[in-house]
């Protein structure tokens, strides 16, 4: 077996905690001491990341799309160091 820690396991809890700590920022963002965390681009994120293939496919009927884009805020940046330090 491997010794140390595993990789998969800070990724669950970088991701766990981006999660959580974006949610917890858009919710404190409505407060005026906690405007600061609405910092970012529209809507108080910042978008990193934005791939769409728009449709995929197209059957008159039905179709598909396909997108994915990754947006952060300062709780979600928060939360990612947070995860870190707590992996360590």
């Amino acid at each position: 077996m491997k010794k140390g820690k595993n990789g998969w396991i800070l990724l669950l809890l970088i991701i766990v905690l981006s999660l959580a700590g974006g949610l917890l920022g858009e919710i404190l963002s409505q407060y005026k001491f906690f405007s600061w965390m609405s910092l970012g681009g529209r809507n108080g994120y910042i978008t990193l990341f934005d791939f769409n293939l728009n449709p995929l496919l197209d059957f008159h009927l039905f179709k598909i799309n396909f997108g994915l884009t990754m947006r952060l805020n300062v709780g979600s940046i928060i939360g990612a160091i947070l995860a870190i330090i707590i992996y360590r």
